[in-house]
């Protein structure tokens, strides 16, 4: 299974309130939002500031439940939801946790939690039949166990769990005795599924893992709850808050964490292991072009989705903003898929944020930092391959490059790229990854401009060209043509060979251009050019092409193709394996041959010049010169001549060539008896074309070597003229 990340669809938008609270920093995010795994069809839980919590269906793409709030309600993080049966009713709890409200006193803010209860089928419930809980601490995170539907758990911002049931019960309260710590993330699994954990521990429910940044580093702890809360994991990573922009985590005990440098590293949590360490570095990291995203550290979001595969969200710099969706694989360090998403443009910068849902979509939430906009929920649908494949690592790995930095190889490399190079080939890929071939175009014309007629260095081509056929991008048409046209391209610039690549693009314009000034194009790669202009060819002249549509790039004509790939150079033996290879359709071959007849009869008919004058140059429209066509000619025959026997509408063809090239033949025996004769006329015009050297020595020769040669043109018969020479 290959890896996809389709195009997102909208869930829903909300206006943003155009005042922020004034008990809330202009920096927290205005929407939060969370995933149902109790129902089937799934439900989105969004919290808007100054508007309330809706409950989105997913599958239906419209609101479920709407808990309008009024201006003055701000949340303090994701409110929750799940559907239960009680007493043979589908109920749905939502749960949200009100950081300021004017039904909330002060000193309740951000530690008071609501709860709603409505059945699925009736009446629905008000945004006022609530019920509400105050606890001992502040909740910046609200967990509710899809796997345990009668636990809550509430994290505060510096590491204290407390355990509520459904009804918000508080059964346990585990206070962290480090004040000086601030919780960066929490994740909860259930705990028959985390392979991290030892076998033969007591039996648990969940199990809750939370990151928090302290003095220390990053500080992870590990907790189990079921009938006792116990905790199992207390390690602590070297790492500054400084240094961290996101973390991860999974239930195989992977972590992942983005570096401020763009750079992401990964760790493994086993508590088999023997203490004191229970957390040690993967030797895996993935580094990503900074370039290519923007400085804000609130433009970044990653989401871990099983064994080693997670899903990376950012914004871009380019002019025109969009989000850049990577699904990565951390162990092999290779992007497996991307995805592209436009947006509007936003003066302040957005809040950008991943959120877990079913294993074939993840929700995406956008919402802009300046007050008075509209924030987006999107569905963003994937294809996440079973597990992580050194196979599937491989085929990804042109997958992505423009959003990765370059290898160490490469940065050696870039020596021989001077500053402007370097400037303008990072343009061209930032554009083109963000799908701008316009400003790519812009880009190169400027630094050619700049240059005149300087010829860029070897790595700097080699690289411009590859990103221009990286997969899954465009490239930009101007900058190939240019460098096709200055013969600074080889077919080994490009993975897999130059033409398949455009052909593959169906850019026929570039790919005939190519056939003119590339010099190192493989015959294989020639004929399988040739054969998709052939196939099409015969579609079409048999009236079964139906493919072709409005804004379709047509195939060029046969003729003129077929002329470029004759007056290629090749060597014979590969050209006939590649003949046999990508023409093995009889019909094919014909379709060929008709027009190699064509060519022959119009040359066989016309004037034709013995001895053509050196400056004349076959131009694109003209015929190719007579010897390449009958070398390909011969080639075809020899490749294709059993098959074509086989073959009824063929035999009048090849009667017909063979009755246009049997004459011929003779006439060039015939002529060929010319060439001793001529040969004196020859060489006395070249030596006139060269001019009269100085002190040159003529040496007539033996006189008996004369006589021998007169002989011999005496007895072929052919001597215009004859001189008896006698010696006394």
């Amino acid at each position: 299974m290959n890896a996809s990340v389709n195009e997102p669809f909208l869930l829903s938008a909300f206006d943003l309130p155009k005042k922020a609270s004034k008990s809330r920093p202009s920096t927290a995010k205005p929407l939060h939002v969370s995933y149902d795994r109790s129902a089937k069809e799934g439900f989105a839980t969004v919290a808007v500031n100054g508007d309330g919590v809706h409950v989105l269906d997913v599958s239906e793409l419209h609101i479920s439940n709407s808990y309008t709030l009024g201006p003055s309600t701000t949340f303090a993080c994701p409110a929750v939801s799940r559907v239960v049966d009680e007493n043979g009713t589908r109920i749905r709890k939502t749960y949200a946790v009100v950081a300021s409200s004017s039904e909330v006193k002060k000193e309740a803010e951000n530690r008071t939690i609501w709860l709603w209860r409505e059945p699925l089928e009736g009446s629905s419930a008000r945004a006022a039949d609530k019920q509400a809980i105050v606890l001992s601490h502040d909740v910046v995170q609200l967990i509710a166990p899809s796997t345990s539907e009668d636990i809550l758990v509430a994290i505060s911002g510096h590491g204290d769990l407390t355990i509520l049931d459904a009804d918000l019960t508080v059964r346990h309260t585990e206070p962290h005795l480090s004040s000086g710590s601030k919780l960066v993330k929490s994740f909860v699994f259930a705990t028959s599924k985390c392979s991290f954990l030892p076998i033969g521990r007591p039996p648990s429910q969940i199990t809750v893992v939370l990151f928090l940044s302290s003095s220390d580093g990053l500080l992870t702890l590990g907790y189990t709850i079921g009938e006792d809360l116990e905790r199992v994991c207390e390690d602590s990573l070297d790492l500054s808050p400084e240094d961290l922009l996101d973390v991860t985590f999974n239930e195989s005990g992977l972590i992942s964490i983005l570096h401020s440098s763009r750079t992401i590293t990964t760790y493994q949590v086993q508590l088999s292991s023997p203490p004191p360490r229970t957390i040690r570095s993967l030797p895996s990291s993935i580094h990503l072009d900074r370039s290519s995203f923007v400085s804000d550290d609130t433009g970044y979001s990653m989401l871990s989705l099983h064994s080693s595969l997670g899903l990376f969200a950012a914004l871009t710099s380019g002019t025109s903003p969009s989000i850049a969706i990577l699904m990565l694989d951390l162990i092999y360090s290779v992007v497996l898929a991307e995805h592209t998403l436009a947006i509007p443009s936003s003066s302040s910068g957005y809040h950008l944020q991943l959120a877990a849902a079913s294993s074939s979509q993840a929700l995406l939430s956008l919402s802009p930092k300046q007050s008075g906009s509209r924030a987006a929920v999107y569905a963003v649908p994937l294809v996440v391959p079973a597990r992580s494949t050194l196979a599937g690592a491989m085929r990804a790995a042109s997958i992505g490059v423009g959003w990765l930095a370059k290898p160490a190889d490469d940065a050696l490399d870039e020596s021989s790229i001077d500053e402007a190079g370097q400037t303008m080939l990072k343009k061209v890929e930032s554009a083109l990854c963000q799908k701008r071939v316009a400003d790519a175009e812009i880009a190169y014309a400027t630094y050619v401009k700049q240059q005149g007629a300087a010829v860029p260095s070897n790595e700097l081509l080699r690289r411009l060209v590859a990103t221009n056929f990286q997969a899954g991008k465009p490239h930009a048409s101007k900058i190939v043509e240019d460098l096709l046209k200055r013969k600074l391209v080889s077919s080994s610039m490009v993975d897999g060979g130059l033409l398949p690549a455009l052909r593959g693009r169906k850019d026929f314009n570039l790919l005939q251009l190519a056939l003119t000034t590339v010099i190192d194009i493989p015959e294989s790669d020639v004929l399988d050019a040739l054969r998709s202009i052939v196939v099409a060819h015969v579609r079409s002249s048999s009236g079964t092409d139906e493919m072709q549509v409005d804004g379709t790039p047509s195939t060029p004509a046969l003729a003129p193709f077929l002329g470029l790939a004759v007056r290629y150079s090749t060597s014979i033996a590969p050209l006939r394996l590649a003949i046999r290879q990508y023409l093995p359709e009889p019909e094919n071959v014909v379709a060929v041959l008709e027009i190699i007849d064509d060519w022959l009869d119009e040359i066989f008919t016309s004037e034709r010049l013995l001895l053509a004058p050196e400056d004349k140059i076959n131009a694109p429209d003209e015929l190719p010169p007579i010897e390449k066509i009958v070398t390909f000619l011969r080639t075809i025959l020899d490749s294709s001549f059993l098959a074509l026997l086989q073959y009824r509408p063929a035999r009048t063809l090849l009667q017909r060539l063979s009755s246009r090239l049997a004459p011929e033949t003779e006439l060039l025996d015939e002529l060929t008896q010319l060439s001793v004769p001529l040969e004196a006329y020859v060489k006395a015009d070249a030596a006139r074309k060269a001019g009269p050297k100085k002190d040159a020595h003529v040496d007539h020769g033996d006189w008996r070597k004369r006589r021998k040669a007169a002989h011999e043109r005496a007895n072929m018969a052919v001597g215009m003229y004859q001189v008896e020479e006698l010696h006394i």
